[in-house]
């Protein structure tokens, strides 16, 4: 099938790409590469299959600065050991320039994947409205960079960043393997929110799927390109504006078929979508004292205009707006976050054939309306076990009456062991807000699990 083939492709190129960069890399005598490998062993409740997920666990990270210049590369590989199709490869940084504090030049160039916080809601709340998530793990997403050319330069009072691309690398999800027409599940997150059945003449019958992708070169070659402004950290009020025009990092789908004579199976198409969208952000924050810090940070995003065939079946996606103030503040070696996020927009009812008023056939990919977030990360006994380390996070999300609380602790030994012991508990009375959209925790309430971990650093 052509998905096969396609990710096949991707993972090829991904790998030359990666390698011509360490390769380059490691030639200077000077620089050391950072290298971990672990072993994880996830334990879901046995309603999953599969409800126990072991991976190994491969990186590195490498950075070089000199003469004005830097490397700085990374890169994730996940591999399941029970089902190796459940596999990722990630990075959220892979360039090389100029630095931006270096005196060589007015103005700075750096070439390749960079993770820059262009907006702070964006980052803190992990909704992949600007750069594409690494969500292979969805309970631990994170941010990878752009990939393009970047620009920098600075005034007395002010920076300025620019990036432009003609590349657009999606997020990285799941891996949802399609075979004999159905959804496999080599991944305990492999949640695929598709009816199984459809009612032809009051019976109920069996559907399967077909996953028709545009070719990759209409997938990786799209335009974009973001401006931003922002206070030079040396006064206590900072503030930061953005402009961007980039394509969606994921694919809402879209579903086609045809039923007008009934089979023992019917097969429908499914369509990703390509989307482009422009991105308004502002930052405004101010340092109360070095360790308290208040802010506001609003985001809109508009995406452009779509046209389908009559016989397609989708959630239209429409302008949105995000809210969030925040505090942080920073006791001893901890650090707490305090946020509340709402989110105005973004989806509409169903359009097509075979549209439900109120609900959506697909999930989107408007994780929140109304949340709260708390966040504390750190040292928490730093005189007893100073190599002990913390996070904690919860949300509650007031349109779904959802809850998630996330919980790791690590622990490194001497100088080159560590181990993880974490995991995640979810809640939601809702399957989605009233208004749509905010399945994420509803969706994701069955992965409640255990992570126990052990790694190596060389």
């Amino acid at each position: 099938m052509r998905d096969r083939g396609t990710a096949k492709l991707k993972f090829k190129l991904a790998i030359l790409f990666f390698w011509s960069i360490f390769r380059a890399s490691f030639a200077e005598a000077n620089s050391t590469p950072d290298v971990q490998v672990g072993v994880e062993n996830q334990f879901y409740r046995t309603v999953l299959d599969p409800s126990w997920f072991p991976l190994l666990d491969l990186s590195g990270k490498y950075f070089s600065a000199s003469d004005g210049t830097e490397w700085n590369v990374d890169l994730d590989a996940r591999i399941g050991l029970r089902n190796p199709k459940a596999n990722g490869f990630t990075s959220q940084n892979a360039y090389y320039g100029d630095q931006d504090q270096s005196s060589s030049s007015l103005l700075k160039f750096s070439f390749g994947r960079r993770n820059v916080t262009w907006n702070t809601l964006d980052e803190m709340w992990g909704l992949g409205n600007i750069q594409p998530l690494d969500a292979w793990d969805r309970l631990r997403p994170r941010s990878q960079g752009l990939t393009g050319v970047f620009a920098y330069a600075e005034s007395p009072h002010f920076t300025y960043r620019a990036f432009a691309s003609y590349l657009a690398l999606p997020e990285t999800g799941p891996n949802v393997v399609l075979d004999h027409n159905q959804f496999q599940n080599v991944d305990p997150q492999s949640i695929i929110s598709t009816p199984q059945t459809i009612t032809i003449l009051n019976h109920a019958t069996p559907l399967g799927y077909n996953l028709d992708i545009q070719p990759l070169n209409q997938i990786l070659f799209r335009p974009s390109f973001t401006l931003m402004m922002e206070t030079k950290p040396n006064v206590p009020l900072f503030g930061r504006i953005l402009y961007g025009y980039l394509p969606l990092s994921y694919f809402p789908l879209a579903l086609q078929a045809s039923l007008s004579t009934p089979l023992d199976q019917v097969v429908v198409d499914i369509h990703p979508r390509l989307v482009q969208h422009h991105i308004y952000g502002a930052d405004l924050s101010y340092d109360i004292t070095p360790q308290v810090k208040v802010g506001l940070s609003e985001l809109i995003d508009e995406p452009t205009a779509e046209s389908y065939p009559d016989d397609y079946t989708f959630t239209p996606i429409s302008t949105s707006s995000n809210t969030s103030p925040w505090l942080s503040f920073e006791l001893a070696s901890l650090k707490f976050t305090l946020s509340q996020l709402w989110i105005t927009g973004g989806v509409g009812q169903d359009v097509g054939p075979y549209a439900t008023p109120g609900q959506s056939i697909f999930s989107t990919h408007l994780f929140y309306r109304n949340a709260s977030l708390f966040k504390l990360e750190g040292s928490p006994l730093p005189v007893i076990f100073p190599n002990l380390g913390l996070f904690f996070k919860y949300i509650h999300d007031y349109s779904i009456q959802g809850d998630w609380i996330a919980l790791d602790l690590s622990y490194k030994i001497k100088s080159h062991w560590s181990l993880l012991l974490g995991g995640d508990l979810l809640h939601s009375n809702l399957g989605a807000s009233p208004e749509g959209g905010a399945e994420f925790i509803a969706d994701l309430k069955a992965l409640d699990r255990i992570r126990i971990g052990v790694f190596y650093g060389f």
